[in-house]
């Protein structure tokens, strides 16, 4: 899958910056860009993205979500404080706002 220049190989859980260099992500973060690399420019809640990095049954602070957000956008954006791939969206969750292509194909 690639977006804005990035790529994810998701079966080998590697994210290939713009310019070649590897990003290392830990689990929780790589099952975050997963979730919105399949479901981009959809709103996902946290409690969404919980269960997508903890399972369905697993129950924590909401804010965990919050940070794994705010580490992935310090990888993913030029500008962490003002996110444009990764953005919230107030009261309901977050949004991955780039166009994804999977084989060619683009999705948004």
């Amino acid at each position: 899958m690639s977006f804005e220049g990035w790529k994810a190989i998701i079966e080998c859980r590697q994210l290939i910056s713009p310019d070649g260099a590897e990003v290392p992500l830990t689990g929780g973060e790589f099952k975050l860009l997963a979730a919105f690399l399949k479901y981009p420019g959809r709103v996902l809640s946290r409690q969404q993205l919980m269960d997508v990095t903890h399972g369905t049954g697993w129950h924590a602070y909401e804010r965990t979500v919050d940070a794994q957000i705010s580490r992935l956008r310090k990888k993913l954006e030029a500008d962490p404080k003002k996110p444009k791939l990764l953005k919230s969206v107030h009261g309901d969750g977050y949004v991955f706002t780039a166009t994804v292509s999977r084989n060619g194909a683009a999705r948004n």
